[in-house]
Order: C-alpha cells, then sequence, then structure tokens
C-alpha cells in the first residue's frame, strides 16, 4: 500500500521531529537531571503507520518534560513546519519519556 502524501512532506516532517528528540536527550544531561542518556544505546524512537489516507508519525526521546512554547525562538521554527504540514499533532508523556505525534493526511483527503 502507498501512502498519497508528498515524499517531501514526510521526510521534512520526520526529519523536523527526529531532530528535536535527540536535543531533548541532551537537555537532559546538559541539566544535571542525568548522568547520560537513560537509553545511551537507542535515545530516540520512530514510529510509522501509514493507510491510504493518512500517515501517522511518532517520535520518542528520553525526556519526560513537556515541550517549552517559549523555547521555540531559541530553537527554531521545527514545530511550527511540522503543524503547517501535518493535520494533528500531539504529544503523551510518560514517566521517563515523551512522544510527539502527528498524522500527515494524504493530499486528496479533506
Amino acid at each position: 500500500m502507498e501512502h498519497g502524501a508528498d515524499r517531501d512532506t514526510i521526510g521534512l516532517v520526520t526529519s523536523e521531529l527526529v531532530t528535536n528528540a535527540p536535543r531533548a536527550a541532551r537537555r537532559l544531561v546538559d541539566d544535571g537531571l542525568v548522568p547520560a542518556w537513560t537509553h545511551p544505546e537507542r535515545p530516540v524512537r520512530i514510529g510509522v503507520l501509514a493507510t491510504t489516507r493518512w500517515m501517522r508519525l511518532s517520535v520518542t526521546d528520553p525526556d519526560p518534560r513537556p515541550i517549552d512554547p517559549q523555547a521555540v525562538p531559541n530553537n527554531g521554527w521545527g514545530l511550527g513546519i511540522v503543524d503547517t504540514l501535518s493535520a494533528a499533532r500531539w504529544t503523551t508523556y510518560d514517566a521517563d519519556s515523551k512522544t510527539v505525534h502527528v498524522i500527515v493526511p494524504s493530499p486528496e483527503v479533506e
């Protein structure tokens, strides 16, 4: 089954999410909360679920702290790009991680 979304759109959204995850893991160390990443062999997990109507992308990092919207001017506009290109974005939290999820619809889906 092939997803109908533009490959460049999927690549850009994935790149933005994956770029943010190691930064979040590094902030744990920089802020003195952990001596090293809690998952050093795999600090970032990536998930993809595709249908003909949409693609769900998810990226998990080991920093369970909420995303600070005030930090956007200092950290770029990646989430703004993600929000522009996707139909939905949300974050789920566990005790030792957070996962950012996005839905990218196929172009013909309204």
